[in-house]
């Protein structure tokens, strides 16, 4: 259903965001078998769920606990050229506050797309970094979410539910 969602992510974290009306119902569910993935090479946990409708999967969402803190990497702003010109256009990346905290949003334009317009993208993805803080000029922290539509050339119901993820989703819990 559109409007208000909330997500059991495990360990006593929660999800919460809105999803628009896109004209039919949504189901979420968790991206790993066990709720959860345990990564003792990384030391981390990795939670997550995926949002579809109709049978078509329209975003994720990832969540990494490490166990130690991490410095955690917020790229450039601006334009980057495409690895693959042939197959995707530019990238867009734009530092952004997500849910309070530092991150930022990516846009994978359209082959031959010129500018900063992310009206018509092939994709999204996001960044941030729940309860992290600054240490001398390094961002570190124990949280990192990150974000995506689903599929390259995702569809314009994909994307919508990514901007609504991007401008709604709050994390809580344990260290947040």
């Amino acid at each position: 259903m559109a409007g208000n969602a909330k997500f059991d992510l495990g360990d006593g974290y929660e999800a919460s965001f809105v999803l628009p009306d896109i004209g039919t119902s949504y189901m979420a569910d968790y991206m790993y078998a066990d709720r959860m993935a345990k990564n003792e090479l990384l030391k981390n946990t990795a939670y997550g769920f995926t949002i579809s409708s109709d049978g078509k999967d329209l975003a994720s969402v990832r969540m990494y606990v490490f166990s130690d803190q991490q410095f955690q990497y917020i790229p450039p702003a601006g334009t980057e050229a495409s690895s693959t010109p042939d197959e995707i256009g530019p990238r867009i990346i734009t530092h952004k506050t997500i849910s309070g905290s530092p991150g930022y949003v990516g846009y994978d334009l359209q082959v031959g797309a010129t500018g900063m317009d992310t009206t018509n993208p092939m994709g999204g993805f996001f960044k941030y970094f729940p309860g992290a803080f600054m240490e001398a000029n390094d961002l570190k922290g124990l949280i990192e979410v990150y974000g995506e539509s689903s599929g390259l050339s995702s569809s314009a119901q994909s994307l919508q539910v990514f901007n609504s993820l991007v401008d709604s989703i709050k994390i809580t819990g344990p260290g947040i």
